[in-house]
């Protein structure tokens, strides 16, 4: 603000004179101006740096959410469905949750420590997929009337899983 007040008041000072007199009089030199933009590209490279960052690090805490949700349907079965609000009928039922839950979830943990570490970040597609999908499953049990209090919480983990991911695998580099 300061170089454009000193170069428009020189310029009404000494009408005549070329630019390069202008910024001699402003007190203003040609490199100093050039800089600008490159202090200016270095400041938006920094922050888009901090931002991919910030994007890695939140794919490392959902992979490790995934981690959490994944160990406790392998190992404690009934204690993850009863907080569900499920009920096993049998013993048959705590296989089930281990299988379809458990093992699920530390695939999504996998893939996801491995899509970063790795810099594939296209490899989190499938799992931004299926997190849509399950947000897509919750907005069919609230029309169906089967959404509560209790569903809230995996509902916003989920649509918040989903768009990072989506948005980890569009905009985090690949390595070649």
């Amino acid at each position: 603000i300061r170089a454009a007040f000193l170069f428009l008041n020189t310029k009404a000072v000494y009408p005549r004179m070329g630019f390069q007199s202008y910024y001699a009089a402003a007190g203003i030199s040609p490199d100093s101006l050039q800089m600008g933009p490159l202090l200016q590209q270095g400041r938006i490279m920094n922050q888009a740096i901090e931002m991919l960052t910030v994007l890695k690090i939140a794919v490392f805490l959902i992979g490790g959410l995934f981690l959490l949700i994944g160990v406790a349907g392998l190992f404690t079965p009934e204690e993850f469905a009863s907080g569900l609000g499920l009920s096993l009928a049998s013993a048959e039922g705590a296989g089930s949750v281990r299988a379809m839950i458990g093992a699920h979830y530390l695939a999504m943990a996998a893939v996801s420590f491995f899509a970063m570490l790795r810099q594939q970040p296209v490899l989190l597609l499938p799992i931004a997929a299926i997190e849509s999908v399950m947000v897509i499953a919750r907005g069919v049990a609230a029309v169906n009337g089967e959404f509560g209090s209790a569903t809230a919480v995996p509902t916003v983990i989920e649509v918040t899983a989903a768009v990072v991911l989506f948005t980890a695998a569009l905009r985090l580099p690949t390595s070649k």
